[in-house]
């Protein structure tokens, strides 16, 4: 076992790489009414991780309000008139800021200024439908964010101890 694999088993609490794997497998909750959006994240995550799948922006707030959501994958034009919906991506990070966001959306010219706007939002990632998302790169995507969140808000506490 290298030095990184014993500090990570320190950190969260467990002795052997394949039980930290483990015990990082969490909740995952989706807003995407995108049919073939939601079919490519399953394809992805197979049966590592649970998935919660919302009919709207409170459907999802609720979720991740009421269960150990780790992971929200969501698209934050979903429910708006043109534009992005991000006062629902706001209320969640304030709310609940351990929660990794990602956006999933399809690109197209007049959203670019949006999707920009999408980081200063909140959105700890951003999938691009058709670019990033073949079930290895939408993957890793996911666990990067999580790893990236789980390990900033790790290091967080520790500070402030």
């Amino acid at each position: 076992m290298t030095a990184r694999w014993r500090l990570a088993g320190r950190v969260l609490g467990c002795t052997l790489p394949v039980q930290c794997l483990a015990n990082r497998m969490g909740v995952i909750a989706t807003y995407l009414p995108n049919n073939g959006h939601l079919q490519r994240l399953r394809a992805a995550l197979r049966d590592r991780h649970e998935l919660v799948i919302c009919e709207g922006w409170s459907d999802l707030i609720h979720a991740c309000e009421q269960r150990p959501v780790r992971v929200a994958v969501f698209d934050f034009f979903a429910g708006s008139r043109g534009g992005a919906s991000f006062e629902h991506v706001r209320y969640l990070k304030q709310r609940l800021p351990r929660t990794t966001l990602i956006s999933y959306v399809a690109f197209t010219p007049d959203r670019l200024h949006d999707i920009f706007d999408a980081g200063r939002q909140g959105v700890d990632a951003l999938v691009v439908a058709d670019v990033d998302d073949a079930p290895r790169a939408l993957l890793a995507i996911i666990e990067q964010a999580e790893s990236r969140s789980h390990w900033a808000q790790r290091l967080e506490l520790e500070l402030k101890k």
